[in-house]
């Protein structure tokens, strides 16, 4: 198994295609999507742009809309991008509109260059390893914050590199083990709290959010792409690629 890491979005272009893509915004649309399909909601589409996902809303009835720009809810749509808005009661069986600052857009990136495309956090990293286990080629995408590098969603890849165990790997693959390595004895939450993004998230009133986040294996779920539906459906680590 090889497995190589975009660390911002910027670099898919130079990227080989491979065979699974996993796109990983720990704070927060990976961990809101995940958090969604857990709780129930029968998908997810996602998009890169607010009017996309207007259009994609009025297009049924009964579909909501979540999100965020510059971290701050939408107008007009039904959630923010805190997954602790989503819950069962909520969404179980409704189909979710998601638009991100950073998440979305790095998905549409992916698409381009991954046969599969997983979403991954901290809540599903397990059952995210196990859906990758048989898989030739990984491309790990860390969606970053407005293009720039986010520590964040360096050390999920990390993890997950770490949990594969003994891979092949890229130079930056080797950078985002190392920066896991050094921050392996720490809680999660205290990681997350201490990033660049984590702080901003904690000033405008989101701790519970980055706490949630901050939590291992809670959700055993897989978002993956499915491109008749154009959006997330949960699967289990167990239906991976053989």
């Amino acid at each position: 198994m090889q497995v190589d890491v975009a660390l911002v979005p910027a670099e898919l272009p130079y990227c080989p295609e491979v065979s699974v893509g996993v796109v990983i915004d720990v704070l927060r649309a990976s961990s809101t999507i995940t958090t969604a399909l857990s709780n129930g909601a029968s998908l997810v589409a996602t998009f890169a742009e607010v009017e996309e996902a207007r259009g994609w809303g009025a297009e049924a009835e009964g579909r909501l809309l979540g999100g965020e720009r510059g971290a701050l809810p939408i107008e007009g749509f039904c959630f923010g991008n805190s997954p602790l808005e989503y819950t069962k009661e909520r969404v179980t069986g409704r189909q979710i509109g998601i638009t991100t600052t950073n998440g979305t857009r790095a998905v549409e990136l992916t698409l381009r260059q991954a046969r599969t495309v997983l979403m991954a956090s901290l809540l599903n990293i397990q059952a995210i390893v196990d859906y990758c286990r048989g898989a030739k080629d990984i491309l790990l995408v860390c969606a970053g914050t407005e293009g720039r590098f986010s520590l964040e969603d360096a050390y999920c890849a990390g993890m997950i590199l770490d949990r594969l165990g003994e891979i092949k790997t890229t130079d930056s693959a080797r950078l985002v083990q190392g920066i896991y390595g050094q921050h392996r004895e720490r809680e999660p939450q205290q990681v997350l709290m201490q990033t660049v993004h984590g702080g901003r998230l904690l000033q405008l009133g989101f701790a519970k959010d980055v706490e949630y986040c901050g939590k291992v294996d809670l959700c055993p779920v897989v978002p993956l792409w499915d491109r008749g539906e154009r959006a997330f459906v949960a699967v289990s680590g167990q239906d991976g690629e053989k």
